[in-house]
């Protein structure tokens, strides 16, 4: 079963018996602290001029976001619940009454 990240590889033309060794240096002899690690990604990836590889990068590691949420305020999280029970209660408008508005606007 190929990972998402095996399907990006696969589809940049990445063989998969050297994609490990493409991305990461597997030599176990040289372990690199967390900041040596991050610049060498950084100036690996600096260097990449391939849109497509850049974009698969990005894939990746949005894929692997360690924090899905938004933090919002207080006021901002009251907006919000205020804004759903309006949608429950039916008060709301249909987008397609809204862009009528805005077209009939928009030729005032």
């Amino acid at each position: 079963m190929l990972t998402q990240t095996d399907t990006i590889l696969n589809e940049l033309g990445i063989a998969n018996n050297c994609k490990i060794s493409y991305l990461y240096n597997t030599d176990t002899s040289f372990n690199m602290n967390t900041i040596e690690l991050k610049n060498e990604l950084i100036s690996r990836i600096s260097a990449i001029e391939d849109d497509d590889f850049l974009n698969a990068i990005k894939t990746i590691l949005d894929y692997k976001k360690k924090e899905p949420f938004i933090y919002l305020t207080r006021e901002e999280e009251e907006e919000l619940m205020m804004a759903s029970d309006e949608g429950k209660s039916g008060q709301f408008t249909l987008q397609s009454v809204m862009d009528k508005k805005v077209e009939e606007w928009l030729k005032e």
